[in-house]
């Protein structure tokens, strides 16, 4: 099967499926809408929200399989000028750092203990109350800015 494809005005025939976005672009119609670079900003956020989902999914699999630790708190770093504090436990020879709520540092003390849940995949810690939140918001409204057309909407502005 023969098809008949045009780049740049000059027209060829062959038997390879032409890919749509490629005729595009070299006819300049996508160069007019999006800057240079932003394809790729796009590919990377979605690359950031598959992680971030794969990561919540993989702690929700661990609090309802029960992969719960109970570890002693060894310290604390509360700031009352930042948003969030963390604090310092230590499991299998190793300290790990798991942010918490600056109201929350308040009122815990060391040598307390704290439930956290277990990532094995991703060797990390996190509060049970914190692996439902929606937090994913960023990275989408990132992925919607990058996907709208900042170039022909920047000309619109600049007329």
């Amino acid at each position: 099967m023969q098809f008949l494809v045009e780049i740049s005005g000059v027209k060829a025939r062959t038997s390879a499926i032409r890919f749509p976005l490629a005729t595009i672009s070299k006819s300049g119609a996508l160069k007019n809408y999006f800057y240079k670079y932003q394809f790729i900003f796009s590919i990377l956020t979605v690359l950031m929200i598959f992680y971030q989902t794969n990561y919540k999914n993989d702690l929700k699999n661990n609090l309802n399989n029960g992969i719960v630790k109970n570890l002693a708190i060894i310290n604390k770093n509360c700031h009352n000028y930042k948003i969030s504090s963390s604090i310092k436990v230590n499991y299998n020879s190793k300290d790990y750092y798991i942010k918490i709520g600056t109201k929350e540092c308040e009122n815990i003390n060391i040598n307390d203990r704290i439930e956290l849940v277990y990532s094995k995949k991703y060797d990390e810690f996190e509060l049970p109350k914190h692996i439902n939140r929606k937090n994913n918001l960023i990275l989408y409204l990132l992925l919607i800015f990058t996907l709208l057309p900042l170039k022909k909407l920047s000309t619109l502005m600049n007329k």
